[in-house]
């Protein structure tokens, strides 16, 4: 309605809701997060990675585990964005993805099953891994 200046009640109320870390994957390492992935039915709550749906500085932390292998680069780049925005400033963001260098050693060294890990060939296409990291390239 024009001049109306109630404030947004529900989205107020929302952001005192939430839980003070958010998990962004299949599962939380920290109790009580709140667990949210791009799969319908995986998480609590469904989130495209590079555009979450929460406002600026709601989560103390932030876990983003075995993920952002999932997303090209620039993706990724969106998605880290993302995960930086939600973090309240002084939050603890946690990221891990896997080392493709320690994967060649393996391979090298004669597990052939790790070529399971690398090429990920799961039905679904965000099953998929879709780049490799190693310490230079996460940056």
């Amino acid at each position: 309605m024009a001049g109306d200046s109630q404030p947004n009640v529900e989205a107020a109320s929302v952001a005192e809701t939430l839980p003070p870390w958010l998990a962004f994957g299949a599962r939380a390492e920290h109790e009580g997060a709140l667990l949210v992935d791009a799969r319908v039915g995986v998480g609590q709550r469904v989130e495209d990675i590079r555009a979450l749906n929460f406002p600026d500085g709601s989560f103390d932390g932030v876990e983003c585990h075995h993920v952002l292998e999932h997303l090209m680069p620039e993706e990724a780049k969106a998605a880290a964005r993302e995960l930086w925005r939600v973090l309240r400033p002084g939050g603890v963001l946690e990221v891990s993805v896997p080392d493709l260098v320690r994967c060649a050693q393996t391979l090298i060294s004669g597990n052939m099953a790790i070529l399971m890990n690398i090429y990920s060939p799961a039905q679904e296409p965000e099953q998929r891994h879709r780049w490799g990291y190693t310490s230079a390239t996460f940056q």
